[in-house]
């Protein structure tokens, strides 16, 4: 039977067009398996970065809200909202590591995987797309709007040049 449900993007074929975007889940090894299992058709992997104060642990933040927004002390209720912002990224040295490795679990169950840049200076933008074209990457996110401004202290994104 043939798959009704794959789609063609920018030249890269894809299962189905559920892509699982850049988050904390797929940063080790078992959870890009966990989201591997579920079928998706691409996961974006967690931003690499040059700079070290978005690679830090405690970047973390969440925000449980009820239906007026307003903060929800105790038990949830059956409605809310749930804000978040993910972790830190990862250093590319770190990625390096386990990304042949990542590709290969990827493309064993037919999804793409989709390289994160998010760096503090055009020569890494560079550097890192090359990088990630060389291992095998097929598509890059270019992270220019991560959540952690704060952190980023103006390096990152629309601030350069």
């Amino acid at each position: 039977m043939k798959n009704r449900l794959a789609v063609d993007f920018c030249g890269v074929k894809f299962k189905n067009p559920v892509i699982c975007g850049s988050c904390d889940i797929p940063r080790y090894k078992d959870g890009l398996k966990r989201l591997l299992d579920t079928g998706v058709g691409g996961i974006v992997t967690k931003s690499v970065t040059d700079e070290k104060s978005l690679s830090v642990k405690n970047l973390a933040r969440f925000d449980i809200r009820d239906m007026n927004l307003k903060p929800i002390r105790g038990s949830v209720p059956d409605k809310y909202y749930f804000f978040s912002r993910g972790g830190a990224m990862v250093p590319m040295d770190d990625f390096l590591v386990d990304a042949n490795e990542y590709l290969k679990l990827a493309k064993d169950k037919g999804t793409i995987l989709i390289g994160s840049i998010s760096a503090g200076s055009v020569e890494n933008w560079v550097k890192y797309a090359k990088l990630m074209e060389d291992m095998g990457f097929p598509m890059l996110e270019l992270n220019f709007g991560n959540p952690h401004g704060a952190a980023a202290a103006g390096t990152l994104g629309i601030y350069i040049g």
